[in-house]
């Protein structure tokens, strides 16, 4: 609970405070001190803490394994604090009790974290890790061993892989460690990619009744970390489980549960696997399982069998997952350093900043999160850096000794002190010695700051700042305290003070807020500190600094045009990576970690640190984001500042939501709170994130697609008779879509597949066309796009989600920004990006293509780090990726992402860079290449242009490029440019073939292929001269006087260009305004209207509402191309006369 106490003051000045009596720090207490000889510690340390512990009051109380096993003992009284003095090696079955005492509030101090780096559990008489007694249980055969590789025969094994050409070979080789005479299964892949399996088939379960347990025993060649497991059932359902393998032959135990659903019948997608039902077992590496495995790899496989679940397979797998707590567990949030030169102690820790302290012989850093400066960010948590490791360049590598203090709401208030420090030598010199008094002392203090400063980092120089600081106070009487507020000039003078006393509840939280503060006429940037005080001694302290923005007198805004981008008219080359801070690394709190922007993840030292990272890799832009709700955090302003400090544009996604469900209320308020239409260091938006047309992303517009085809065809019947194939509709005749045998089918492309992508290319540019308007209406400084997942992925086989395509993206969006994930591979997979971008040069060759992702990612999940071997794919895959962005002279890339460290929601990391700050072998390869990109020329001219039609395919660009691909890599191996066109690429609406979408004969009842339309706005001129938009279909009341005038605006997006009538004669192909219904006249166009270019119309409807309107009735309008065809879209108005 936050209790908020309000001053409203505008003028800070220097009090007098009186204190009240309080203690600073509570006495007695009980040290729960964890010592067992199977757990031995070392001596020294042992000693050291217990004397420690002994000054500061406590009184220890030992407690064995099996007390720290039992909920029963470990309990947390007040004031209780457990030591650990060697966190790293502590009974698993000890993982409930910690975790039950640190939720109730209780105090822990480890040493050697993270904790249960060794989980161990009692075998008989013995302390065992479950790895050690899978290997004890490895030369132990199931109870019933269905592939005795000692009878098996190769001929009963079959293989299947995304590569059957690769040289992948089984073989059954002797294991005589498992027992004399033994064989396994060994598979021997030379190189993998994407999967490859080992299958045996059944023609009866091989589970006998009762027998539920999978029992295997396996281990892995030198680079084969993982392995699935695949079991089918007669049914066709699949079911995967994933196993950590190591050099030794170990035993694995795999219950039903442990078996996932894979991409199959969805109909079992929510059952669970049954053994009786098994017919195939698959022994696989997969990316989508394993990770990205590549190149050469191996693994054998002995003694397959199955179980029921007795006792001895329960001690097997009885595996209690280590508990997420900050600063101590698990392993992902620490993280190795190098290049560690000095650790001295953090700036405000608890002594004083700098200080050296002696090196230790191993240690780790915890992963950074936001420390106290900056007031109401809604935190429960404090985190307080003691000690820094720093580089040889000065900077900080890691904090390996951390404090964590929490409010009454999480963990009931408890404080936790966390060391990573692995050398027992190190506690006990003099310097450890003091910091672990230091620590012991701060512990048993009730009172600390949660956050304490200005309300944001930087500010207009308008804008009113609060300036304040969070209490809490973890004892259980009140406390009187005070706070004193001071500002620093620039020169780090005080230019004011305000000191207040106030009483903190017992067990509470509090909000002080000490004055409003305005920035005009001030000489920025200044400090703001925040010191908590008892009785005259400084308990916390607390400060940051706040900066102002102003708009640049002259701004550089960047232009997207002519194929590329500009800055101050020069060819400008975005070259960054996808941002989110370091500090949201092994972070569960979902909320947290994506809205990163908002109060309680944002925290200048760490993103200014990252920042000047991504600068020295060769970063000039970063791809970043903000949420709705972060607006009131207040940051967004603070990091473009950083940005432009330091030279660096951004591409700004602004979310919820996308254009085919546009919140533009929420983007419009994110645009104009931030003035961004103002700020050039924002270079582009991004108004949605990878949306594709699966399933459930089509079934909304289902009536819409009934409708197109109505409007283009005239009618259904029309439509099917083109077709030659029916309209789909389920049992209760609503209309369905496409199913993914249509996408998936070979052969000629058929006309109804084509007429549903065209479809789709409309809805598209009505949605997204609609947004960029909306967003251009009042920032036009800035082009607008978004993150366009696999749009454009030439390698795609997907059947059932259908990929947006550039074709009429070209118009809607003022830059292409594919992402790259269908590139991962070996350079063979990478290159089909230069076909993306030859694809996007001809959907619109005067929009940039920037690569809006590109990665890979690294985390190895069976060791829980970075493998070393994905860090060297890593590194190639970059490599390769920048000799095709190279080679088809792109506009831009940014790597997906910055940190690294272990996602947690994605069980990835694709970190560019180490988390200590030091290169990744990617991080090098960034570097070298960065030059090249910013000197990068555009492409020379086509010499050779490839024909392609993609209603000749069911599967789009990627039947397209499967028929192209031999002659665009012959002419680029022969130093040519190859470029793409259709029949109707350079055409005009007199010219263009004389064919309807599907290639069918254009009859006039059907769509023309290479003619289109739409019109972006139909508005009707008020008595004031204005003009009212309307909207399709709406009714128009006419005046008495039947004046109506209407303009006109339409986009043309066929490849067609529109040509108005000569003035001396009439041809074919002449393009009109038709209005038919209830009035019949036609209009020409004034000029030609290339390929989405836009042209606006005024129309006078006057005279043929007096001399053919006789009462009420429907007008539609519609272009037209004389004696060929009608094109486009169709808008209708309701004429209603008023009755006289």
């Amino acid at each position: 609970m936050k209790i908020r106490i309000l001053f409203a003051v505008t003028l800070l000045c220097l009090l007098t405070v009186h204190t009240g009596t309080a203690a600073a720090a509570e006495g007695g207490g009980t040290a729960l001190f964890f010592e067992d000889p199977a757990f031995p510690a070392d001596e020294r340390t042992v000693r050291c803490l217990k004397e420690l512990l002994t000054l500061e009051g406590y009184a220890i109380m030992p407690v064995n394994a099996e007390a720290l096993c039992s909920t029963a003992e470990l309990t947390a009284a007040h004031n209780t604090l457990l030591v650990l003095a060697d966190a790293a090696r502590l009974p698993m079955a000890a993982i409930p009790p910690v975790t039950a005492y640190l939720n109730q509030g209780g105090n822990l101090l480890a040493l050697n974290a993270p904790l249960w780096q060794e989980r161990l559990t009692r075998f008989g008489d013995e302390w065992l890790s479950l790895e050690a007694y899978r290997r004890r249980m490895a030369g132990t055969a199931p109870s019933h061993c269905f592939l005795d590789f000692r009878a098996e025969s190769l001929a009963s094994w079959h293989r299947s892989a995304y590569r059957m050409e690769t040289d992948t070979r089984f073989s059954l080789v002797v294991a005589d460690e498992l027992g004399e005479g033994k064989k396994a299964l060994l598979v021997d892949m030379p190189d993998m990619e994407g999967w490859d399996s080992a299958c045996r088939s059944f023609e009866t379960s091989p589970y006998p009744p009762g027998h539920v347990m999978t029992v295997f025993t396996a281990k892995g060649g030198p680079r084969t970390t993982r392995l699935a497991v695949e079991l089918r059932e007669r049914d066709g359902s699949r079911w995967m489980a994933t196993v950590s393998l190591s050099p030794q032959w170990e035993q694995y135990v795999l219950l039903p549960e442990e078996f996932e659903f894979w991409e199959s019948v969805y109909a079992r997608k929510d059952t669970r696997l049954n053994p009786a039902n098994v017919e195939m077992i698959a022994f696989t590496l997969a990316y989508s399982h394993t990770g990205h495995l590549h190149g050469q790899h191996s693994f054998a496989v002995a003694d397959v069998g199955s179980a029921p679940l007795d006792e001895r397979y329960r001690a097997a797998r009885k595996e209690i997952p280590v508990p997420a707590f900050e600063i101590l567990a698990p392993s992902y949030k620490f993280y190795p350093m190098s290049d560690v030169t000095a650790l001295v102690t953090a700036e405000d820790g608890l002594l004083p900043a700098g200080a050296p302290a002696p090196m230790p012989r191993a240690m780790m850093s915890m992963h950074p999160r936001p420390e106290a400066g900056g007031f109401d960010k809604g935190r429960h948590w404090r985190w307080l850096p003691l000690l820094e490791a720093r580089g040889s360049d000065g900077t900080v590598r890691g904090y390996p000794a951390v404090m964590f203090f929490q409010d009454s709401t999480l963990c009931a208030g408890a404080c936790r002190a966390s060391f990573a420090i692995d050398d027992p030598g190190w506690y006990v010199s003099s310097a450890g010695k003091e910091l672990l008094r230091s620590v012991i002392q701060r512990m048993r203090m009730p009172l600390f700051l949660l956050d304490g400063g200005a309300d944001c980092y930087t500010a207009f120089e308008d804008q009113t700042v609060r300036v304040g600081a969070t209490v809490a106070n973890r004892s259980g009487g009140d406390e009187a305290v005070q706070l004193e507020f001071a500002i620093k000039d620039k020169n780090g003078f005080h230019t004011e003070k305000r000191n207040m006393q106030t009483v903190i509840p017992a067990g509470k939280e509090m909000a002080v807020e000490s004055s409003l503060m305005t920035l005009e006429g001030r000489d920025m940037p200044v400090e703001i500190s925040v010191r908590l005080l008892q009785k005259g001694e400084v308990l916390d302290e607390a400060h940051h600094m706040l900066h102002l923005w102003r708009p640049s007198a002259s701004p550089s805004f960047v232009a997207a045009g002519k194929g590329r981008f500009d800055l101050n008219g020069k060819r400008w080359i975005p070259h960054g990576v996808n941002y989110m801070p370091s500090s949201g690394i092994g972070v569960e709190d979902r909320t947290y970690f994506e809205k990163w922007l908002g109060a309680d993840a944002y925290h200048p030292r760490v993103i200014q640190r990252d920042l000047e990272r991504c600068v020295a890799m060769g970063c000039n832009a970063l791809s970043i984001f903000i949420y709705h709700e972060s607006l009131k955090g207040h940051n967004l302003l603070d990091l473009l500042r950083r940005m432009d400090g330091l030279g660096m544009k951004a591409n700004l996604s602004l979310r919820p939501g996308t254009p085919m469900d546009f919140k533009w209320d929420l983007i419009k308020e994110l645009i104009e709170v931030h003035r961004l239409s103002e700020n050039d260091t924002v270079f582009a938006y991004d108004l949605a994130w990878e949306p594709q047309f699966r399933p459930h992303e089509r079934e909304p517009f289902n009536k819409d697609w009934e409708a197109w085809v109505v409007e283009r065809y005239g009618s259904i019947e029309n439509a099917e008779k083109d077709w030659g194939e029916p309209f789909l509709r389920d049992e209760n005749g609503a209309p369905l879509n496409i199913t993914p045998e249509m996408v998936g089918r070979a052969g000629q492309g058929a006309p109804r597949m084509a007429a549903y992508r065209r479809f789709l290319d409309t809805l598209l540019f009505e949605k997204y066309n609609q947004a960029r308007t909306l967003v251009h209406n009042i920032d036009p400084n800035h082009p607008v796009s978004f993150r366009m997942s696999m749009a454009g992925d030439p390698t795609d086989w997907q059947t059932d989600a259908l990929l947006y395509d550039f074709a009429y993206l070209g118009g809607a969006v003022d830059i292409f920004e594919p992402e790259a994930y269908g590139r991962i591979g070996d350079w063979e997979k990478v290159k089909p990006g230069a076909f993306t971008s030859a694809y996007a040069r001809w959907a619109n060759p005067a929009l940039p293509v920037l690569w809006a992702e590109a990665g890979v990612h690294v985390w190895d999940m069976s060791s829980m780090k970075q493998g070393e071997d994905m860090l060297q794919f890593q590194a190639q895959y970059f490599d390769d990726f920048y000799r095709m962005l190279l080679m088809s002279r792109v506009d831009g890339i940014f790597w997906w992402w910055y940190p690294g460290g272990y996602r947690f929601d994605e069980k990835s990391d694709y970190g560019i860079i180490n988390p200590d700050g030091t290169d990744r072998p990617s991080t090098k390869v960034i570097r070298k290449y960065a030059p090249l990109i910013s000197q990068m020329e555009t492409l020379p001219p086509v010499d050779e242009w490839l024909l392609f039609d993609r209603d000749k395919h069911n599967n789009g660009l990627t039947g397209i490029y499967s028929e192209l691909k031999k002659d665009f890599w012959a002419n680029i191996e022969a130093g040519k440019v190859p470029g793409l066109r259709t029949s109707g690429t350079g055409t005009d609406t007199r010219t263009c073939p004389a064919l309807a979408v599907g290639n069918t004969p254009l009859n006039g009842n059907n769509p023309p292929k290479y003619m289109d339309s739409v019109f972006d706005q139909v508005a009707r001129k008020d008595e004031q001269g204005g003009w009212i938009p309307l909207k399709n279909r709406a009714s128009v009341f006419l005046p008495q006087t039947e004046e109506l005038n209407l303009q006109i605006s339409l986009t043309n997006l066929g490849e067609a260009a529109l040509v108005p009538p000569d003035e001396n004669r009439n041809q074919a192909g002449d393009v009109y305004l038709t209005v038919s219904g209830a009035l019949s006249f036609r209009v020409p166009i004034t000029q030609d209207v290339g390929r989405f270019q836009s042209l606006t119309m005024e129309l006078s409807l006057t005279d043929a509402i007096r001399d053919q309107l006789k009462a009420s009735g429907t007008i539609r309008l519609q272009m037209e191309a004389r004696d060929r065809s009608a094109f486009g879209s169709v808008f209708e108005l309701q004429l209603k006369k008023m009755q006289p």
